[in-house]
């Protein structure tokens, strides 16, 4: 069933990103604007208009794990490490197990809702299809006024958020679960002179 579930979201990925010259696998498309992606506030604004408890945690989840949609899936409440608010994974090319930190307050929300729903430690979270998760999140793009949104524009999104709050390639890379640091450079590139003048800023401040 995973096999087919990965199959699914490989052919939706490649069909929503079909136009767009790819810079390398995984990677940002080359040419498109900052405002093509999802900021936060973006992403809060689409969780609004979830209908459910359920497509509201996914919409969120996706952000702010920037998990890959098959993975994001095929998460179970084992997978859940509540106390420290991760996300652990095993990652299926380098079978290395992968833990993604969450806002407490997301964690929260998840735990809550697995209770709520009575999910079992080894029951899908998320049980629909790729097909149906990148219909909702084009629906709800569309509402917000955005054209092209697509499960894994999420996970780009939170990278570039990232690179603006954590302004390190390692860090970044890291929370990706990428094994080279280089793979996150072309990140950096939506960074404009103000946020980099405002992490220089924040940096001195802390050493006073």
């Amino acid at each position: 069933m995973l096999a087919n579930v990965q199959k699914i979201s490989g052919l939706c990925e490649r069909q929503v990103t079909k136009p767009v010259t790819k810079s390398g696998k995984g990677l940002p498309p080359v040419g498109v604007a900052i405002q093509d992606y999802l900021t936060e506030q973006d992403v809060h604004k689409m969780a609004r208009l979830a209908t459910s408890e359920r497509n509201r945690l996914l919409v969120l989840l996706l952000f702010y794990s920037a998990l890959r949609i098959r993975e994001a899936l095929s998460l179970t409440p084992s997978n859940l490490l509540t106390e420290e608010s991760h996300i652990k994974l095993i990652q299926s090319k380098t079978k290395q197990s992968h833990e993604v930190g969450l806002p407490r307050w997301l964690t929260n929300k998840l735990a809550s809702y697995i209770k709520n729903s009575r999910i079992l430690n080894k029951e899908l979270i998320f049980p629909i299809s790729p097909v149906t998760s990148w219909q909702l999140v084009r629906s709800y793009g569309h509402k917000i006024g955005k054209k092209h949104v697509y499960p894994h524009l999420f996970r780009h999104s939170r990278a570039i958020d990232l690179a603006r709050k954590l302004g390190k390639e390692t860090e970044v890379s890291r929370h990706l679960g990428h094994v080279s640091d280089a793979t996150v450079k072309t990140y950096f590139r939506f960074l404009s002179e103000g946020q980099v003048a405002d992490k220089v800023v924040e940096l001195d401040e802390k050493q006073r």
